[in-house]
């Protein structure tokens, strides 16, 4: 799992659990790469290897402590589009500008589950490695 990652500073941190920090890394990392989360929550959870009712769970509590904004956008007569999630934390925007992009994260390159890693510092293969091992 994603939780030990430095994704949230410490002040934060201690807010959550692991699995619910590990959720707020997938967050964090698309924020910093688009400046907003619009992944749907099955998506989410899949990244970040916990079922949908902790990514809900996780979201849930991030905006009741007023770390994250979420923007609903339902469709007349249609399944609503993806919540847009925004990080409105001083303290974690100011943390993931300063550090190292510890929220990138590794994709698929295809659907035969090969993993390229968008990463650039020392002990990146070791966390890709072991994300690669996990099953969908």
């Amino acid at each position: 799992m994603l939780g030990g990652s430095s994704a949230l500073p410490d002040n934060l941190r201690h807010h959550y659990t692991k699995g619910q920090r590990s959720v707020l890394c997938i967050v964090s990392g698309e924020v910093k790469q688009q400046g907003i989360c619009d992944l749907p929550i099955d998506k989410i959870a899949a990244l970040a290897g916990v079922c949908r009712t902790t990514v809900q769970t996780a979201m849930h509590e991030a905006r009741r402590l007023g770390h994250i904004k979420i923007t609903e956008r339902p469709v007349p007569g249609r399944k609503s589009l993806p919540n847009v999630v925004e990080i409105i934390s001083p303290e974690w925007r100011t943390w993931f500008r300063r550090g190292p992009s510890s929220g990138a994260r590794c994709r698929p390159k295809s659907r035969k589950r090969f993993w390229s890693c968008r990463r650039n510092f020392p002990g990146c293969h070791k966390v890709c490695t072991r994300i690669s091992a996990r099953p969908y």
